[in-house]
């Protein structure tokens, strides 16, 4: 199972204010994409819940696979690197983005760490290669991530391709284009991996 983040690319912090959250829950709940309330945040699928993937969908799993266990609207002060829950070694290949040498996996295992405590434009990396000094966050990663204060996260899907028309129109209600980062990929995300890269 896969679990995607709808995340607003901005430069500026975006939060999901109470209205915008509102907003946010009526257009999905319009579409028949979420249902009952697990908590005020997060939702069940709905009944229409297969119209969020894309339409090849039914091509690669079946009719029944098209859902997901949760989606929630998530806000917060702090600003966090995703994916937050990476299966080991996701982020392994990270390269300097000045001289391209391959980060250490423990250099980003500690990182990752440190951004546990302290704000993440404050973990940096030190290339020996090049004598760079740069945020953590500007490493350049094989598997797509991203910085953010709010998200749409939708939890236990089998396939990671969404449909174009919706995600454009939740950027339209947020206001910002929406970029799809994927977590725990597995052997499959290679297929997938156009799809889960393209910005709405």
């Amino acid at each position: 199972m896969l679990n995607l983040y709808l995340v607003p690319r901005h430069s500026k912090a975006v939060r999901f204010e109470a209205a915008l959250r509102d907003r946010l829950e009526d257009t999905l709940r319009e579409m028949g994409i979420i249902g009952r309330a697990l908590n005020p945040s997060e939702f069940a699928p709905g009944l229409g819940v297969a119209n969020l993937f894309h339409l090849d969908a039914e091509q690669h799993v079946l009719p029944g696979e098209l859902t997901f266990e949760s989606l929630s609207f998530v806000s917060d002060e702090r600003a966090e690197f995703l994916p937050r829950n990476a299966a080991p070694g996701a982020f392994d290949g990270a390269e300097c983005p000045g001289c391209e040498d391959v980060v250490e996996p423990d250099a980003i295992d500690m990182a990752l760490d440190r951004m546990s405590f302290f704000p993440i434009a404050s973990v940096r990396y030190n290339c020996a290669s090049c004598c760079i000094d740069i945020p953590f966050s500007e490493l350049v990663f094989s598997q797509l991530t991203a910085v953010a204060n709010a998200w749409i996260y939708i939890e236990g899907v089998a396939f990671g391709r969404l449909n174009f028309g919706i995600v454009d129109h939740l950027a339209k209600v947020i206001g910002h284009p929406l970029m799809i980062v994927p977590e725990v990929p597995e052997q499959s995300m290679e297929d997938w991996s156009a799809a889960c890269r393209t910005q709405y």
